[in-house]
């Protein structure tokens, strides 16, 4: 039991043989011999520090209270504390919505980079994840959005200078003959484009000198890595009307590294167009017999007319009839 001392002035009887005068007023106050003691009698408000002499029983005592979600406990007289959280406090719904106006939706979830190597990028909108390519594959950007692939396996400009702003760009050719075809419907021609260094690319275009009537998709495949079938598609001007002569241009905005790549046109119509004719194509595809008098000078794919195939379908065939000429602005 705690003893406590006599209560010091307190107001007693008169007793003039003990030397107490009538009417005298103290200040009551009791004396703890052991500790002092000290009773909040109101609820503390947020951060508030109660600080008491080192005596044991506290010292540096914080109060927090965020919204009941954040509730320091005291660890007793050894001076120790806990912040705990409340989850039944926390709001997970909109965490991995960007399109909140919630700050703090904007962190990017763990989960979303599952493997080592995968990194992080944006498709319609939200973040995802680009799986880690293969061993030996570069990132580069396929319609509009990043890809590993393959790098063409010669980085060397065998044929043309760095492109120049605004300069058109085409198939090699070992002399200027160009001259006028009519195309076929239902055909995907394939004109082969050298790239020397990683280029953007804001134009693509085809001259239209008769039969004008309906409408060609142009386009770039690539990069070209041995094989025909299953190419990329990079770029679908979508349909460009071909009802009147003239050249016929799509914008577009394609950044091309290295290698060899693939100017792609579909006719709606048996349009007349420009050409690079047969004896001006550089061998580039080779032969299909041994001994013919002129090399094979063009890719032919069968092909429905309308949006262009996403990859390339099965392996061209090659004949040595002239190629319409679509070429690309640098920008």
């Amino acid at each position: 039991m705690t003893r406590y001392g006599p209560l010091v002035g307190v107001r007693q009887p008169p007793n003039p043989s003990r030397g107490y005068r009538p009417g005298l007023k103290l200040n009551a106050q009791r004396i703890h011999k052991r500790h002092r003691i000290i009773a909040v009698t109101a609820a503390p408000i947020d951060a508030q520090y109660l600080t008491l002499a080192a005596n044991g029983v506290l010292t540096d005592y914080r109060i927090l209270d965020v919204g009941n979600m954040l509730v320091a406990v005291d660890g007793g007289a050894a001076g120790t504390y806990s912040l705990n959280v409340d989850p039944s406090q926390i709001d997970h719904a909109d965490l991995d919505n960007l399109t909140t106006g919630n700050p703090h939706s904007q962190y990017m979830l763990g989960t979303i980079l599952s493997a080592n190597g995968d990194i992080l990028t944006r498709v319609a909108g939200s973040p995802a994840a680009l799986a880690v390519g293969s061993n030996g594959q570069v990132l580069t950007v396929v319609t509009g959005a990043p890809a590993w692939a393959t790098p063409a396996s010669s980085s060397a400009p065998p044929f043309t200078l760095p492109p120049v702003s605004q300069q058109w760009y085409t198939a090699p050719s070992q002399d200027n003959n160009i001259s006028t075809m009519t195309v076929a419907i239902n055909t995907l021609y394939f004109t082969p484009v050298w790239v020397p260094q990683t280029t953007t690319y804001d134009r693509i275009a085809v001259e239209v000198t008769a039969s004008a009537a309906g409408n060609v998709h142009l386009g770039i495949y690539g990069p070209f890595t041995g094989s025909f079938a299953s190419l990329p598609l990079i770029v679908d001007s979508g349909a460009v009307s071909t009802g009147t002569t003239g050249v016929k241009t799509a914008t577009i905005s394609q950044s091309l590294t290295a290698g060899w790549y693939f100017i792609a046109s579909l006719f709606s119509n048996a349009n007349v167009v420009r050409q690079i004719a047969n004896s001006g194509m550089v061998n580039i595809w080779g032969r299909t017999v041994q001994g013919n008098s002129i090399w094979d000078s063009r890719a032919l794919y069968s092909q429905t007319y309308g949006n262009l195939p996403s990859p390339s379908t099965t392996t061209p065939t090659f004949d040595n009839g002239g190629t319409p000429l679509v070429e690309l602005r640098a920008a």
